[in-house]
């Protein structure tokens, strides 16, 4: 009988399948739509800010001496978020389904200081057919990331940011506040923004329990197919779709 591997072996190989990873959360995410597990007509997008390896922060000061304290995450970065304010290590970028439960569709993970609207490209590429409108934050209210969506057939719902001056702007502004649109705003509250928090409880991600973007990638987006291959286990045992805790402590 074979020896069982040295956990640098696992860690080690962990590291090398982020990119597969993100693979399959885009493959099993269309598979669940086709499946008509989910409905991908309207999705929702956010990030989530995941402190590093153990806490360790790494403060400019000491970056620009080139002084590293032990045990330190380099590749992690400073970020700051509305609730948690700065946070030294990762984002997590989810866009989910809404309808009849929130599923990751794509996910990513980036060093804490990327803003939304650099990851939204990415996110907006690995969605499956089907999705028109897909709601988000003011960090997404970008006219390269609208431009790019109505060029894919979707809209993108997002908060918007400064002064309303062009008529594409008016219209939007228009239909954020008609009843319609404060629904589908709402949406992000009870769809993905919970569902991200739910990943990061069942799963142990923050802070983060690996150390550099590759294995801090491979981690989070296990995470997003895990789940996704827990709901899908559950439709095709008849099983109400988010019974998903107990199946991971089981």
């Amino acid at each position: 009988m074979g020896r069982l591997p040295d956990r640098r072996t696992f860690d080690r190989r962990l590291k090398a399948f982020h990119e597969e990873f993100s693979r399959r959360v885009v493959f099993m995410g269309g598979l669940l739509c086709l499946l008509g597990v989910v409905d991908p007509s309207v999705t929702a997008t956010d990030s989530t800010l995941i402190e590093a390896w153990k806490g360790r922060v790494w403060h400019e000061r000491q970056r620009e001496q080139g002084l590293v304290p032990c045990s330190l995450d380099v590749e992690a970065r400073w970020g700051k978020g509305r609730v948690k304010g700065w946070v030294y290590g990762w984002k997590g970028y989810v866009a989910s389904s809404t309808t009849p439960i929130p599923v990751p569709l794509y996910a990513s993970l980036t060093g804490a200081n990327a803003p939304d609207n650099s990851l939204y490209p990415d996110a907006l590429n690995g969605l499956p057919e089907g999705v028109s409108i897909n709601v988000a934050d003011a960090g997404h209210d970008d006219r390269r990331l609208h431009a790019l969506s109505h060029a894919r057939g979707v809209r993108l719902l997002a908060s918007l940011r400064g002064r309303v001056r062009s008529a594409d702007r008016l219209r939007a502004q228009v239909l954020l506040r008609s009843e319609e649109g404060r629904a589908l705003q709402r949406l992000r509250s009870t769809t993905v923004e919970p569902l991200i928090g739910q990943m990061k409880g069942l799963f142990k991600l923050d802070p983060m329990p690996a150390k550099g973007r590759s294995g801090a990638s491979s981690l989070w987006l296990l995470g997003n197919l895990t789940y996704q291959l827990c709901v899908l286990h559950n439709h095709l045992e008849g099983r109400p779709l988010r019974h998903i805790k107990h199946m991971l402590r089981n």
